[in-house]
């Protein structure tokens, strides 16, 4: 297993860099997070243009950047957080 990176490992640390779970529970979007899931297990290329295509939120997207190189489980439980119903 790769070790996380820096901005992964901020992201545990400052959970202000994604969305809330209170935002999260309030706009749950099955779509967005079946193509998150999906970036993720496809690999880098699919994880970067899933990440330009996100809103134009510079939290989210260096928190969607960051995790690039993390875990599959890690990241999919980041997708999850962000977008689950």
């Amino acid at each position: 297993m790769k070790p996380l990176g820096p901005l992964a490992v901020a992201l545990c640390i400052f959970p202000s860099l994604t969305l809330s779970a209170q935002d999260a529970a309030a706009a749950p979007d099955s779509q967005q997070l079946a193509q998150c899931q999906r970036a993720y297990a496809g690999g880098k290329t699919a994880i970067e243009s899933f990440c330009r295509s996100l809103p134009p939120d510079p939290k989210l997207k260096m928190a969607c950047f960051a995790l690039t190189y993390a875990s599959l489980v890690f990241c999919t439980n980041w997708c999850y957080g962000q977008w689950g119903i």
